[in-house]
């Protein structure tokens, strides 16, 4: 992720980390990015105690929100 961020001047706070894991949570808080937790009731993460900024129940879904909440910063900015 810092490599990612220096070579191609990534701002990380306009940043999304999308996953299916408590790591991938953790990378993004850790980095400074917003955070998706895709749940699946396969995965057993729909009951436990994360702090992703969204859940979501598949990328798709993770996609469209994506988009909603960048629609909502460029009509502010």
């Amino acid at each position: 992720v810092w490599q990612a961020r220096d070579e191609h001047d990534i701002d990380l706070s306009h940043s999304f980390v999308v996953g299916d894991l408590p790591l991938d949570v953790g990378l993004g808080k850790a980095t400074g990015c917003r955070t998706i937790l895709v749940t699946r009731s396969s995965n057993g993460l729909a009951g436990q105690a994360l702090s992703p900024n969204a859940r979501v129940s598949s990328l798709l879904e993770a996609a469209q929100l994506i988009a909603c909440w960048e629609k909502v910063v460029t009509h502010r900015a």
